[in-house]
C-alpha cells in the first residue's frame, strides 16, 4: 500500500503533534486540549488524539478528543477548536487530522450473497448495523418513502 502501511497511525500521529509544538515553540505543557479528526476509527485506534499525545510522551492531564464526520471531519476539528477558544475554555488546542487507509478495518457480512442489503434488507457488519451503512440505507429508505405518492396515486408528497 505504502512506505508508511507498516506504521501505525498513533505512532505517525505522535510524531506530527511533538514537530508542530517545536516548530510552534510551544511547551506541550500549555496545550489545553489536542482534537484531530479520523474518519476510519477501529478497535486497535480508538480516540486516536489521546492515543498520539499519550505516545508523544505528552502529560495525561492532556484531554484528547477525536471526531468524526467523514467528509467534513478536518473543517470541523478546526471549528470545534476555534469554539473552545472563543468560549474562553481553552488558550492553545492543537487541531489537524490523521487516517492510515493500510490499516482500515473492512468488513464483509456473511450474507453478502443476498445483496448489499443481506437477508433483513439492512447493510450489516461485524456482526452489528454497519456504522456507514445506516445514514445511506436510511437516505434509500426515506426516497423511496417519499416516491410513493406518486407511483401510487400520481400526485406529488406536500
Amino acid at each position: 500500500m505504502g512506505a508508511l502501511k507498516e506504521m501505525a497511525a498513533y505512532d505517525l500521529g505522535a510524531l506530527v503533534l511533538n514537530e508542530v509544538v517545536k516548530r510552534a515553540g510551544v511547551d506541550p505543557v500549555q496545550v489545553d486540549e489536542v482534537i484531530l479528526g479520523q474518519s476510519y476509527q477501529s478497535g486497535e485506534y480508538v480516540n486516536i488524539a489521546r492515543m498520539s499525545l499519550l505516545k508523544a510522551g505528552w502529560p495525561d492531564s492532556i484531554p484528547g478528543i477525536t471526531l468524526d464526520r467523514r467528509c467534513c471531519t478536518g473543517l470541523d476539528v478546526i471549528c470545534f477548536a476555534a469554539m473552545m477558544i472563543q468560549s474562553g475554555n481553552a488558550d492553545i488546542i492543537v487541531a489537524g487530522g490523521v487516517e492510515s487507509m493500510s490499516t482500515t478495518e473492512f468488513y464483509i457480512p456473511g450474507d453478502i450473497k443476498w445483496g448489499i442489503g443481506g437477508r433483513k434488507g439492512m447493510p450489516r457488519g461485524h456482526g452489528d448495523l454497519s456504522i456507514w451503512g445506516i445514514p445511506f440505507y436510511d437516505r434509500i429508505q426515506r426516497a423511496r418513502v417519499m416516491s410513493q405518492p406518486e407511483e401510487r396515486y400520481g400526485i406529488l408528497p406536500s
